[in-house]
């Protein structure tokens, strides 16, 4: 299922007040490809390694993106820099309906922070009474972490990652870690995951890979009613 799609039927049930839940998530999904380009813009950002005189610590600061879903298109706001451990996304969007003078159609002006966005025309009967929009997600990266010269990590989710994902007001938060991408899809049912298991995770990518942190969260974190998908940068991202 395309990412825009998914999020179009989150939202639709998110202000029809029913319940999201496991089945809700489809077992594999695929970004937009304009979603695409601007993820890589913010990983391409974060992870410039071209001034390292040594490895070590982390190569760049954190970014990020914020999704909003209206009517039938995703909009997305310019990249937010952080520092090399965190960052924050804040802001919101507004939207302004532009009617043409015999009301019979109908665009609007999408505020997102200091970004204006105008949509194309729509017919207003053709929209009904209630005008689809939301925020779909929230796209980080981490930078690449160097413990030595041979040995580096992106890490997982942390803790005030699944925070914000709880305690915020979009059902999906994405990690882009390097090639890699995590999200994480809140549901009714989901509650903090303790930040021991969150650790251990990233641990687990540091001692054995990622394939071993992959397999960590699917034994151990699919309790705490939060969806995870995975997969390689731009490739389909199936549930773990």
């Amino acid at each position: 299922m395309k990412f825009s799609i998914l999020t179009k039927n989150i939202i639709s049930k998110e202000k029809k007040g029913e319940a999201i839940t496991s089945s809700t998530y489809p077992k594999d999904t695929y970004l937009d490809s304009e979603i695409i380009k601007k993820l890589k813009d913010i990983e391409r950002f974060t992870n410039n390694e071209g001034f390292l005189t040594k490895k070590s610590g982390a190569v760049g600061w954190e970014y990020a993106v914020s999704l909003y879903f209206l009517i039938d298109k995703i909009y997305i706001s310019k990249p937010i820099s952080g520092n090399y451990s965190s960052v924050n996304v804040g802001g919101g969007a507004r939207v302004h309906p532009i009617y043409s003078q015999d009301n019979s159609n109908v665009k609007f002006e999408l505020e997102i922070g200091d970004l204006k966005q105008i949509t194309k025309n729509y017919k207003t009967k053709d929209l009904g009474s209630e005008i689809r929009f939301g925020k779909a997600a929230t796209f980080h990266t981490h930078p690449k972490f160097y413990h030595d010269e041979n040995t580096y990590q992106y890490g997982f989710f942390s803790h005030a990652d699944i925070s914000s994902l709880l305690y915020g007001n979009s059902s999906v938060l994405g990690l882009i870690a390097g090639n890699n991408l995590w999200l994480a899809c809140k549901t009714n049912d989901s509650r903090m995951i303790p930040n021991e298991l969150l650790s251990e995770a990233s641990r687990q990518e540091v001692i054995s890979g990622v394939e071993s942190m992959k397999n960590f969260v699917s034994s151990n974190l699919n309790e705490y009613g939060i969806i995870f998908f995975f997969g390689s940068f731009g490739g389909k991202l199936k549930r773990v």
